[in-house]
């Protein structure tokens, strides 16, 4: 049966989620903007990861793994962002970019990085909206949407959805670091 509180849960969490890094990821110089927005579209992928129980304990963190699940997930992700993005009005290109850019418009922390960062502030929300992993990965693409929306002056709305999408897909098909066993939800 279909939980009928699951997407408002999923909604309130990622509000949460998008606020939970700004502390982590602020220096002297300020915020970052695509570490945050690749921040949270790796974390969304990372519990899409997850999601898919693959038996991955021997296999070393950071380790690419191809899937066919991530394949067909991952695009569910992408269109999920990208409509709610048009739905707001923010106007972005058909498809992403095909590249990050060079210099200040490429993140600055690893995925193993932002994972480290972010599973630990990331826990308790999953834990409070009651989610499980895949509900995660949902609420951690609203993040990502909210953030490209809410900096769109500083970063343009097509670059920032173009870190989305390589974010998404790294972090889908990435082997993650072991979550300790008290955390985290399949």
């Amino acid at each position: 049966m279909d939980d009928p509180t699951a997407a408002q849960r999923i909604a309130e969490c990622g509000r949460d989620l998008a606020v939970a890094p700004v502390p982590a990821f602020t220096s002297a110089a300020g915020v970052h903007i695509p570490t945050m927005i690749a921040a949270c579209a790796r974390m969304a992928g990372t519990y899409l990861f997850r999601s898919f129980a693959f038996d991955v304990f021997t296999a070393p963190r950071g380790q690419a793994v191809l899937s066919l699940e991530a394949a067909e997930h991952t695009p569910l992700l992408l269109r999920t962002c990208a409509g709610i993005l048009q739905s707001l009005g923010t106007t972005i290109a058909n498809e992403p970019p095909t590249t990050l850019g060079t210099g200040t418009r490429q993140p600055t922390k690893t995925l193993i990085e932002t994972q480290a960062i972010l599973d630990p502030l990331y826990a308790p929300a999953q834990a409070k909206f009651a989610l499980n992993d895949r509900q995660m990965a949902q609420a951690a693409a609203v993040a990502a949407r909210m953030i490209v929306r809410h900096f769109a002056k500083y970063v343009d709305p097509n670059t920032g959805y173009g870190i989305v999408a390589f974010a998404f897909t790294e972090g889908s098909r990435t082997v993650p670091a072991p979550l300790p066993s008290s955390a985290g939800a399949t």
